[in-house]
């Protein structure tokens, strides 16, 4: 299977694109974090692998059901932050990755409420990008 970047026409964004270049090395970066985000690419390139070469399937910590979704989400951890990416599977030969959710892997008491309220936000935003992925799929770039 291809892995493909979900791309919205209207706003020209390619939402999971974006943010997985905040693991793209920079001028400023230190060795270390140099380190981390070749690390953290390799671990992502991995379980997208992996799932290529297994009709869309990944298992165990690295994926996840969603409840009411047309959509499931890939689950790779970067410390304290759980990064979940949020795909599909095209008539068996796209995986379409459509957006992409920071969540951390634990936060203070108050702020459960506002980190699910945003998880919920993210969900509902995917859900309009599969249905406009649905609608016209040819709105993607190449996975790199």
């Amino acid at each position: 299977m291809n892995i493909v970047y979900y791309k919205d026409t209207d706003s020209n964004a390619v939402p999971v694109k974006q943010f997985l270049s905040k693991y793209l090395n920079s001028l400023h970066d230190t060795n270390k974090q140099k380190e981390h985000k070749v690390k953290m690419m390799a671990k992502i390139n991995e379980v997208f692998s992996i799932a290529a070469n297994n009709n869309g399937i990944v298992g165990g910590q690295f994926s996840e059901p969603l409840k009411n979704c047309k959509f499931q989400a890939f689950r790779i951890s970067d410390g304290d932050i759980l990064n979940r990416i949020f795909y599909f599977c095209y008539y068996r030969e796209k995986i379409v990755l459509l957006n992409a959710f920071e969540k951390p892997d634990s936060y203070d008491k108050g702020l459960k409420k506002k980190v699910e309220k945003e998880y919920i936000k993210s969900l509902e935003q995917t859900n309009i990008y599969y249905n406009k992925f649905i609608r016209n799929p040819k709105k993607y770039e190449k996975y790199k």
